[in-house]
């Protein structure tokens, strides 16, 4: 993926079962627990994210509802409707529509972005620093430039609020939450493909 920028955001997969870290670290596996928990309880949410990276820089917005969901930047959407899911290209006019598999899993809710940590990461401590606790996970897999993340999860709502990428030459993409809670009366509409009008726009549809 070119846009290298949004690896802790698209980069992961959805979490379908219990997470089961080491018991070394009791306060590390029970906050991310919750934080994890915290939101697959959530049925519906919209969020507000800031990202900034050596690659690119912006702001994305997340609608979630039912298991589907809508991720917008400047640059691209993606959108599940509970069947596919659809990633819309701006800057090369292409829409690449993709199965949700057998197991459910599927790119770009706030799970996802979690999951990242719980399929690719081990907690090697947690601190608390005022109102956050800040867990520090080391790759499962070896990597030769990326030596931790540190991701902030406030203490009383145990909601994410910051992951950032620790670079051995320095910090490398920074996700911050700005906003995320819970929502009533989201539209339908929202997760619902219209092919009809991108096609009239001159964007290329693939299809698996």
């Amino acid at each position: 993926m070119k846009n290298k920028g949004l690896y802790l955001l698209l980069l992961c997969v959805l979490l379908s079962r219990p997470v089961a870290w080491g018991q070394d670290t009791p306060d590390a596996a029970r906050v991310m627990d919750s934080c994890v928990k915290r939101v697959k309880d959530m049925d519906s949410y919209t969020a507000q994210i800031e990202y900034d990276s050596p690659y690119m820089q912006g702001r994305a917005s997340l609608v979630f509802k039912d298991g589907k969901y809508l991720f917008s930047t400047d640059a691209m959407e993606r959108m599940c409707d509970g069947e596919y899911i659809y990633t819309v290209m701006n800057d090369v006019k292409e829409v690449n529509v993709e199965n949700i598999d057998a197991e459910g899993e599927a790119l770009g809710s706030m799970s996802d972005i979690l999951n990242i940590f719980v399929r690719n990461f081990k907690p090697y401590a947690a601190y608390r620093k005022g109102d956050v606790w800040v867990l520090v996970l080391n790759p499962v897999a070896q990597d030769r430039n990326l030596m931790c993340v540190e991701v902030e999860i406030d203490a009383v709502t145990y909601m994410p609020r910051v992951f950032v990428e620790k670079m051995k030459e320095g910090e490398g993409s920074v996700i911050k939450i700005l906003e995320i809670g819970g929502a009533k009366g989201i539209d339908e509409k929202k997760f619902t493909f219209d092919e009809k009008k991108y096609e009239d726009m001159g964007y290329y549809i693939v299809r698996p």
